[in-house]
């Protein structure tokens, strides 16, 4: 009896040890997408939500708590830090998106420097889908 429990033992011990070394190798060998990609991902499809947005209502939708969501799609507005996307209209329809970066700073170099993209949306795109209900005050 004893020499089954020590066998026993032993077979419950390399079992943790490999559970154990697949936890750690899993670490290494899942890809992960750079925050930097993940970031200006987020920003494309945050676009291509507003553009939808605007092909329903008329205009632009004024802030990213206003995006539709996309079935089947990662509707995620924040970057890849995990912070909201800063989400702007200009006065010429551009919508501007803006990541701070790792920091969370204005500013910096490398993975602190700050993601920018610019979605121009034409006057003529936006006078084409109008809506006598849309106010972009």
């Amino acid at each position: 009896m004893r020499k089954v429990l020590m066998i026993s033992l032993k077979v419950l011990a390399a079992v943790v040890a490999l559970i154990a070394v697949l936890l750690i190798l899993g670490e290494f060998l899942i890809p992960t997408i750079p925050p930097v990609d993940l970031t200006r991902t987020n920003m494309t499809v945050m676009a291509v939500r507003a553009w939808i947005y605007l092909r329903k209502h008329g205009c632009l939708p004024q802030g990213s708590a206003d995006l539709p969501t996309r079935e089947n799609y990662d509707n995620s507005i924040d970057d890849g830090w995990g912070r909201n996307i800063i989400y702007m209209i200009g006065p010429d329809h551009t919508i501007t998106l803006r990541s701070l970066g790792r920091d969370g700073r204005p500013g910096g170099s490398g993975e602190d420097a700050d993601i920018t993209r610019f979605f121009k949306v034409s006057q003529e795109k936006v006078t084409a889908f109008r809506a006598p209900s849309c106010d972009e005050g």
